[in-house]
């Protein structure tokens, strides 16, 4: 859509989903050709006052991202409520797009944008490698080493992004379109 500052508030690196996601985000940006600004990337924790924070941190920044990454649900309302306590508008002043779709993103006035997972195709794989462990435990787990399965998400566009104030971009909504990243330590799902 044309945006050039973009922003993420991610998870804990700690964690593998908070590492992933800002991994992923910092190889987008690089990949797009875009400046790198370490003053746009902020810890959320994965918490709603978290995200609050690092949003009303970013959004005060010279200049201003015109567009904000949130690393899961909780942070998304976090981000919005930053939005909402600075008088700044979805999409017009700030695109945002949320991670992990949830019923309730409907209810947004500009309706979210999100990159949605596969989650019932998470939660038969997780449940076919515990059953496929507590079978065999020794056959499963050689060295102690992890088993990793990647799985396809989607970035579902809907009206919580458009082009950035001044632009000749003209806004697609409500377009899903597939996420593929993977890397050599990683086994693609079928």
């Amino acid at each position: 859509m044309g945006h050039e500052r973009i922003a993420i508030i991610a998870g804990p690196e700690t964690i593998l989903t908070g590492s992933g996601r800002l991994e992923g985000f910092r190889k987008a940006v690089q990949e797009a050709h875009l400046p790198q600004r370490d003053e746009y990337i902020r810890p959320g924790g994965f918490s709603m006052q978290g995200a609050h924070r690092a949003a009303l941190e970013i959004l005060q920044l010279p200049p201003s991202p015109t567009a904000i990454l949130v690393c899961n649900n909780r942070m998304t309302l976090g981000l919005m409520r930053a939005l909402r306590d600075l008088a700044l508008k979805c999409p017009e002043d700030v695109s945002v797009v949320g991670f992990d779709d949830f019923d309730w993103s409907d209810l947004f006035s500009s309706r979210l944008t999100t990159v949605v997972q596969p989650s019932y195709e998470m939660g038969k794989r997780a449940t076919e490698v515990l059953l496929q462990v507590i079978q065999a435990p020794d056959k499963n787990h050689p060295s102690g080493k992890e088993r990793r399965i990647v799985l396809k998400a989607e970035l579902c566009v809907r009206e919580s992004t458009a082009p950035p104030a001044g632009s000749l971009s003209r806004p697609q909504q409500n377009l899903v379109l597939p996420i593929v990243h993977s890397s050599p330590d990683t086994e693609p799902a079928s």
